[in-house]
């Protein structure tokens, strides 16, 4: 979630938010996040959750495209599996962002 206090990351008007979770259990980070977008009107429809579920990373990268900027948490498979698709499709380095979990 560091990844909010990125120096760019209040310049974005309208980001979309994709969480993936084991389970709805785990999810402490929905009521934060519905908060957020609702201060900065930010529409909810572009905050999408996953539970129960894998996300597909192609699905994802195929809505914004290149120019945009991806943040990206998750356990460093996972990292390194959205990373090396991004860049193989295009992606520069100075469009994505992540945080490396200990």
């Amino acid at each position: 979630m560091s990844l909010f206090c990125h120096n760019t990351f209040y310049t974005y008007q309208y980001p979309t938010i994709y969480l993936g979770l084991k389970s709805s259990k785990y999810d402490i980070y929905s009521p934060m996040i519905k908060n957020a977008f609702e201060k900065n009107k930010i529409p909810l429809e572009n905050y999408i959750s996953y539970h129960e579920d894998l996300f597909n990373i192609y699905k994802i990268f195929a809505k914004p495209g290149q120019n945009k900027d991806y943040f990206i948490l998750g356990p460093p498979e996972m990292i390194l599996k959205f990373v090396t698709l991004l860049r193989h499709n295009g992606v520069n380095n100075k469009y994505i962002h992540f945080d490396k979990w200990n």
